[in-house]
């Protein structure tokens, strides 16, 4: 009887040490799942600031609101641990069985946070064929109120397997005797404002190369957002030896596309995790608000550095299509770029404008740059162009194609 008594009293005891110790697991439950969160976010922030920002920048994503709250998570878990154990013994439970049910909490957590990451990812979510980031899940979809620009009703979205808002291409393309176009940009070329397909630049161009009788004609559109100068010269020259283009054109706007970081060049390339840690981390956010507001950095894109960087992006740009035989175009949205001028020299790149090469006034007072938005009928006030515009653009960029084909030294005839 007695060893029966002794046996219930300590089956008692050992309940209520567990019922003491639940809200001690709970709250370690929570801050192992913080503490995770953030840490897991920061060594993000840094990998991607190591790939994707000019090294004297990289601060500008390091330090955020997150790090110093990771910070003070760190602090209270110092201080919960320091209490944990006392609790735990102070309910009866031995320091060894403490610290193992510590660190099972903190081990579920680990593995649960992982399980996350890939349980709550869009299944899209990824690089495609190139190692660029998917802006887009591939297929048909139409988006409704665009919460990017709020410009539009909706955008019917018709994007390849590769997430470009394009055809489906075939890659590597045959030597059919097409002529291939390369189309990069930013959000503006993507079509984030352009709500039929039909009225993409890259379809416009398209349709009056082939209407010109100069041959066939395929422009591939390559363009994503948010995007810079690092993209439009890398996607170029990775994409280029499966496209084998005659021309490449960049649409380049000379207020925003000289950049401290470019979220495309710090997301690239990654493995398939991370796409996943990405999403659930928020560190996508976290790309887009540095952009905009580059904390502790008070100037963005007239800094000597950042302007060092886009022309460097664009010279090899120029270096590669030299060696693999394409002319490359630049269309600068707002006007002649001045940080450029030192390439305008160069056989290998023409540059065109809409005041010289459209021919028409770009906005209210015709001032010295073009700001689209104080003309509704040509762009909105994020600076996207109306399907209008883009065919202005189009004829600009059309005829300057034909010009450069009609100087191209003809052919030998095959014997």
């Amino acid at each position: 009887m007695d060893a029966d008594r002794s046996e219930s009293v300590a089956a008692a005891q050992g309940r209520r040490s567990w019922q003491t110790m639940l809200p001690w697991c709970a709250a370690a439950c929570l801050l192992a799942a913080g503490t995770l969160h953030f840490l897991a976010n920061l060594a993000l922030r840094i990998w991607a600031a190591q790939d994707g920002c000019i090294p004297d920048y990289r601060w500008a994503l390091h330090l955020s609101w997150k790090t110093p709250f990771l910070l003070a998570l760190i602090v209270v878990d110092a201080l919960f641990v320091s209490r944990f154990v006392p609790a735990a013994r102070s309910a009866g439970m031995a320091r060894g069985r403490a610290i193992a049910l510590l660190t099972g909490v903190a081990a579920t957590m680990v593995v649960a946070y992982g399980a996350l990451n890939y349980a709550t990812t869009l299944t899209w979510w990824g690089k495609n064929r190139w190692g660029f980031a998917r802006a887009f899940p591939s297929g048909e979809i139409e988006k409704r109120s665009d919460m990017r620009n709020d410009e539009v009703e909706y955008i019917r979205l018709t994007t390849n397997v590769d997430s470009f808002r394009d055809d489906r291409w075939q890659v590597p393309a045959p030597q059919d005797g097409v002529n291939r176009v390369l189309l990069t940009g930013d959000s503006t070329i993507y079509g984030l404002s352009i709500t039929e397909t039909r009225d993409k630049l890259d379809a416009q161009i398209e349709r009056r190369l082939r209407a010109a009788n100069a041959g066939k004609w395929d422009v591939w559109n390559i363009a994503t957002a948010p995007a810079s100068l690092w993209y439009f010269s890398e996607s170029i020259r990775r994409i280029a030896p499966a496209a084998r283009p005659r021309y490449a054109v960049v649409y380049f706007h000379c207020d925003c596309d000289f950049c401290f970081m470019d979220a495309q060049a710090a997301l690239a390339d990654k493995p398939d995790w991370f796409y996943a840690a990405v999403r659930v981390t928020g560190l996508y956010n976290d790309l887009i608000r540095a952009e905009s507001a580059p904390w502790p950095f008070s100037r963005l894109m007239r800094d000597p550095p950042v302007l060092a960087a886009g022309i460097a992006s664009l010279t090899r740009l120029l270096d590669f299509a030299k060696a693999h035989d394409f002319h490359v175009i630049v269309f600068d949205a707002i006007g002649p770029c001045r940080d450029l001028d030192s390439l305008r020299d160069r056989p290998e790149v023409s540059f065109l404008t809409w005041r010289a090469d459209v021919g028409l006034p770009c906005g209210k007072g015709d001032t010295k740059d073009c700001r689209f938005y104080d003309n509704p009928e040509y762009g909105f006030r994020s600076g996207h162009l109306t399907a209008k515009a883009m065919g202005h653009v189009a004829d600009a960029i059309t005829r300057h194609i034909l010009e450069l084909e009609g100087r191209r030294a003809p052919q030998p005839a095959p014997r």
